[in-house]
């Protein structure tokens, strides 16, 4: 993962970048918590409002990989189809522990 690309993408000087992928990867740990919560319990509102905010935020940031899986997850949470919300889940979290491994090394 180049987050000096991902950077001059949108505008950012690498270390701004990272200092916002910092930020991301610590709200997005927090909304996924409540992502498999909510699925867990069967609250698709929640799950689908978790997966916009996570959609959002990884939009943002240009990482397409997460917000592609966010947008499946709030698409299958807003039609109450509990498998592929929590497949997507795992897939989701899996991406978002790529970055995290990705962040440390280039710290």
């Amino acid at each position: 993962m180049n987050f000096e690309k991902l950077a001059g993408e949108i505008g950012f000087e690498k270390e701004e970048y990272m200092e916002l992928i910092g930020l991301f990867i610590s709200t997005t740990a927090d909304d996924i918590g409540k992502l498999m919560t909510a699925i867990n319990k069967g609250d698709f509102n929640t799950a689908e409002r978790a997966a916009h905010s996570i959609k959002g935020a990884s939009s943002s940031l240009g990482l397409t990989e997460i917000a592609n899986e966010a947008k499946k997850i709030e698409y299958a949470a807003k039609e109450c189809h509990g498998e592929l919300t929590e497949l997507s889940a795992v897939e989701l979290e899996t991406h978002l522990n790529i970055i995290i491994e990705h962040f440390k090394t280039c710290k």
